[in-house]
This record gives C-alpha cells, structure tokens and sequence, in this order.
C-alpha cells in the first residue's frame, strides 16, 4: 500500500466507526418529518427539523430550523438559525442570525451577528453569548456570560452574570452578583438588582436609582476598564476555545457548500490526484509562486491594475481555502479506492475527518509543516488539471 493510500486509510478508521451509528443526509433543502435514533448529521442550503432527534445533532446550512425535540447535544453552524424546540441537552451554535423561542435543559453557547432569546425560554445550565446584537429575554439557572456590541437585557439571572459590551441595555433581574463593563451603560427603573453590583461605563457612574434591592449596592470600577484587554489565563483558554470550536463549524459549513455546489467537479478530481502525485505537487507550486508574482506586475500598471485586483483575491481565496479543498478531494478519492457510492453527507463528513487530521498532524514541528505544504500543493495541482482537462462551467457546477 503506497504511503499516502496508507496515510488516508488510517485517518479514516475513527470516522467509520462513527458512521456505523449514525444517521448522514446532504442536500440542497432536507426536512426531517420523523423521529430518529442514534446521532444525525445532516448538511444542505435549508434543514428542517420536524420530529424529535434521539440523538445527538449535527448539522451545518444556509438556514436551520428546529421545531421539534433535541433530545442530546447540539453543533450548528448556519447563516440562520430558528429553534422552537425544547432541547433536552447542551446546545452550541454558530451563526449569523439566532433565535431561541424554548427551553434548553443544558448549557447554551452561541456565537453570532444577530442573537435573540425570547421571553418563553428558560435555560437551565449557563449561558455563554458572544454576538453583535443581543437580546435576552429569557430566565437564567445557570451562570450568565454576555458580550456584545449592543447587548439587550431584559430577562432574569438567577447566578452570577458578567456582561462585556459597547451599549448595555438593562431592564431585567439580577439575582446574585454582577458585574459589567460597557462604554454605554443604561438602567431602566423596571430593572430589579438584589445583590451587589460592580461596573464601569465610559460616561462615568450611573444613578441606579431604586432598581437598587436587598440593601444591594453599586460600585463604580475604574479596574474593570482594562478588562477589555487585559490577560487573563483563564479567559484566554476560554477565548481560544471558543474560536475554535468557530472555526471548526465554520470548516464544516465551507466543506458541506463545496461538496453540495460543486459536486460534478470534485468527483472528478480522483483521477488527477492518484496520476501523477509529483507533478501535480510542482504544478501546485508554481501556482503558489507564480500568481503573485503576476499580481504584483499587473497591479503595477494601470492598465493591469483591474487584472491585478482580481488575482490578489482569488489567490487569497483560494489560499485560505486550500486544506478545505484539499480535504474535499481526499474524500472523494478514498470514495474511489473503496468502490463506494457515498451520499454527499457521508463524503461532508469524512471530508471533516480528513480536514481536522491535516489540522493535527500540521501542528508537529518541521514535519508538520511539510506534510501541510505538501498536501495544499497537490490539492492545487489536482485542480488545475481538473480544470484543464474539462473546464466546462456546466460541469463545474451543479445544476
């Protein structure tokens, strides 16, 4: 078995035997209308979810609706995001628009542009929201964490909450101790604080007023002023865990739309990518070194500067993308070699094992970043001659 046949063989076994227990759809637009058993993954432009999940789910879309039950955990990365569903179990989000309308029994982490939990939701573990807009109208258990642009706060916290921000909004209930940072801050008189609260506003002390319970206090924090930018281990590991976890749900949305629109074209990279390894390695470097190169000419003229911009972009497109494609490709050949006809949500998903593994092994010192570099100039490589050898738009995309 030659190196790299051996290399993909292996980074497969871990994803098979999850595959065995699970259910795999893709597609432009899936509904699911009946109850499931054992964890979903599911990838396509508008998911629908109708009966109740046993299982954990999985799922990455232009738009993800959720009416019915999530029984276990929930990864859901999505330009949308609309849950009425009670969910029994964690939930974490990624998306550009988010709204809550039922309870969740676990915790609830989102990430986000736009985020709203209704005034119908209670959440029983801790919330932690990191969004442009938020508003919250909903009942905390569990501990509060919330940053935002314009952050809206309307609900009841019955643990401790911490709020980061540019404008804070309050009208709602603190329970317990608090403490907020803004450059705005505003208190509406329906606002009721019972225990003691620390915050600073970049307009200065703000007159609480009788919001004010319990013999509570408000204490105006200079210090908490550097917390915008101060280190702090344990906010830093929380910080890189959640861009992570971003970043992984953002890869698998990438993956999901690459396999989905441009189906044709991928499945017809195995023949390239197994013909000539090397060659396609040094096709893929002269790509990394040449276009640039020719940018940077282009760009230097004026009557090249149009041909120049658009170089630039592709080729940082295409740069930042390179593993995603490559991934993309390495499933589709492991298709090839094992005979199989994969749905398009089993090849997302060993697309996503092959991606994550890469993402490892380029984390290894020296070997790493060859076994990296190499990897992106065969992807590079195997798409040119993809692309020269049929290069009908027809077939690129699929209709």
């Amino acid at each position: 078995m030659k190196p790299l046949q051996l290399m993909i063989t292996c980074l497969m076994l871990c994803p098979s035997f999850i595959l065995q227990a699970s259910q795999i759809k893709g597609g432009e637009e899936i509904t699911i209308t009946e109850p499931t058993t054992g964890n979903l993954y599911i990838a396509g432009e508008d998911l629908t979810i109708n009966a109740k999940i046993n299982g954990d789910l999985v799922a990455a879309g232009g738009k993800i609706i959720v009416n019915d039950s999530l029984m276990d955990d929930a990864l859901l990365a999505a330009g949308e995001i609309k849950i009425s569903g009670v969910a029994k179990d964690d939930i974490r989000l990624a998306a550009g628009k988010v709204i809550i309308k039922n309870n969740v029994h676990g915790d609830l982490v989102i990430g986000g542009g736009d985020i709203e939990i209704t005034d119908e939701v209670t959440i029983f573990g801790d919330l932690i929201v990191g969004g442009g807009s938020v508003k919250f109208s909903g009942l905390v258990k569990g501990i509060t964490k919330i940053y935002g642009g314009e952050i809206e706060f309307k609900g009841i916290a019955t643990q401790e909450i911490e709020m980061k921000g540019g404008n804070i909004d309050i009208s709602g209930e603190f329970w317990e101790k608090s403490s907020i940072a803004a450059n705005r801050l505003m208190v509406h008189s329906l606002a009721k604080i019972k225990e003691d609260i620390t915050y600073y506003s970049e307009e200065g002390e703000v007159d609480f007023g009788n919001v004010l319970q319990n013999g509570a206090s408000a204490t105006f924090a200079s210090d908490l002023k550097p917390a915008f930018g101060k280190f702090d281990k344990a906010t830093f590991r929380k910080g890189l865990l959640g861009m992570a976890v971003i970043r992984f749900l953002s890869v698998a949305l990438l993956i999901s739309l690459t396999i989905l629109l441009f189906y044709r074209f991928f499945e017809r990279t195995p023949d390239y990518l197994a013909a000539n390894y090397l060659n396609n390695v040094g096709i893929g470097f002269l790509y990394v070194i040449a276009v640039p190169v020719l940018a940077i000419f282009s760009l230097v003229s004026v009557i090249g500067m149009p041909v120049g911009i658009i170089l630039a972009v592709l080729y940082l497109f295409t740069l930042a993308l390179g593993h995603v494609f490559a991934a993309v490709m390495g499933a589709y050949w492991y298709e090839d070699m094992q005979q199989k006809n994969w749905s398009k949500g089993k090849l997302i998903l060993v697309a996503i094992g092959i991606w994550a593994v890469l993402k490892i092994v380029g984390f290894l010192p020296v070997v790493g970043w060859l076994v990296a570099i190499l990897v992106a100039f065969l992807g590079f490589g195997t798409m040119y001659q993809t692309i020269r050898n049929k290069p009908e738009v027809a077939d690129i995309v699929e209709g």
